[in-house]
Formats: C-alpha cells, structure tokens, sequence
C-alpha cells in the first residue's frame, strides 16, 4: 500500500528545517540542491514539493511570520502595549540576522526581469496585523517604532532595558 503523505505538513516541515539554514548560509550561497541534500531529500524529491529556491524562502517567511502574528491576529489582549512589547522582544533576537537576509534575499530577486521589491509585502502583513490590534491609524507609527527599535538594538549593545520602548508605545497607544 503506497505512503500517505501529508503534502502541507511536509512542506512546513521542510520549512522549519530550511530557516536555519537560510540564516547561516544566506540566500545567494544556497543552491536548490545543496539545500535539498542538507534536508536529506533528493532535487527531484524537494522540487515535488516547492518548486524553486525562492517559493522555498518565501514559503518560509510566511510561515515564521504568520506564527509569530497569530496571537496578535487573536486581538485576545486587554492591553494593547503587552503583545506588541513581546513581539518586538522576539524579534530582537533575530532582527540582525533576519535583516541581512531579507537584504541579501531582495537583492538577488530584484537582479531578476520583472521582479519587484518582495520585503515590502512582508512589512505590509505586520501592518496589517497591527492594524487589528490598535486601528489603521496607529498601526504605521508601531511599525515604525518597532522596526526603530529593533534597529537601534541590532546596531549597539547597550541597550538591554525595554522600559523605555514601553512608555514610548504607552504614549502612542
């Protein structure tokens, strides 16, 4: 009897095991195959379900992204300031690696005929999440502050204190 596979669940599957290596090796240095012999799949067996190196990062993305949104998306919270405080301490720890990524990730697509700007997209989702949590009209100026302050703590190393950053969204929101 043949393997039923769970097509979805092998593809998110892959996804998690390819993120790592996306933000070791960047996206330029990995070739589809070396991916795929990384993962321990044949091309032929990755190409079954992603049909490219960039389906496969983009797919990736969406999938760490839409995690990392969800609770946000839920609108569960009382206080508007405690997810978005949390969120951004998450991202902190990712935020310069992630960032040289998506860099490295749109500079190459962009070499490409016809190819857009595809980061822009991704700040979209984020604004679009934030507009559930604290409306269309705040929702830019969190982006901003959250994009700010990850910036900030990717370029120094002093700051470790996110009071600050709270009073700062306390005023906004």
């Amino acid at each position: 009897m043949p393997k039923i596979i769970d097509h979805d669940l092998q593809r998110r599957e892959i996804a998690e095991k390819a993120i790592p290596l996306f933000r070791e090796e960047g996206y330029r240095a990995l070739s589809f195959r070396n991916i795929a012999i990384k993962l321990g799949f044949s091309k032929s067996g990755l190409y079954h379900y992603f049909k490219n190196k960039k389906e496969l990062f983009e797919f990736c993305g969406k999938m760490m992204l839409s995690q990392d949104l969800a609770d946000i998306r839920l609108n569960k919270y009382e206080d508007k300031v405690e997810p978005i405080l949390e969120l951004t301490k998450q991202w902190s720890e990712i935020f310069g690696d992630e960032l040289r990524l998506l860099l490295d990730f749109n500079q190459y697509i962009t070499t490409e005929p016809d190819q857009e700007n595809l980061i822009k997209p991704v700040f979209d989702e984020v604004q679009n999440s934030l507009e559930q949590l604290v409306g269309p009209d705040k929702s830019y100026i969190v982006l901003t502050m959250i994009l700010g302050e990850l910036l900030i703590r990717s370029l120094t190393t002093s700051h470790s204190d996110w009071t600050l950053f709270e009073i700062s969204l306390r005023e906004v929101l």
